[in-house]
């Protein structure tokens, strides 16, 4: 398995997790990646993943302190350290500045 598809599986899962898939054939065809990898879609179903998924995961990515994207290899720390606010590295490091001080 390659590096992008470990990490947007992880990105799928905080999706999945956040519950902000709206219809049926996103939610599985995401779980489908998750479970079997890219390799196992039909057709059909990688259109869904090219029109609506990556497009989900490329939203979850903008950093919402600066609008820069998050590396999807940061996309779980993000989560991690605020599931509501998905903020970059350096937005992280000075949001928690501000708070603990």
């Amino acid at each position: 398995m390659s590096d992008y598809e470990y990490y947007f599986k992880k990105a799928l899962e905080i999706l999945l997790e956040m519950d902000v898939l709206d219809d049926n054939a996103s939610i599985g065809v995401a779980k489908q990646i998750i479970g079997q990898g890219l390799g196992s879609l039909s057709e059909r179903q990688f259109k869904v993943y090219q029109h609506s998924l990556c497009n989900e995961v490329e939203e979850l990515q903008e950093c919402e302190g600066c609008g820069e994207d998050i590396p999807l290899e940061d996309l779980q720390a993000a989560y991690e350290y605020d599931s509501d606010k998905f903020m970059c590295v350096d937005c992280r490091e000075t949001d928690w500045r501000i708070n603990n001080s």
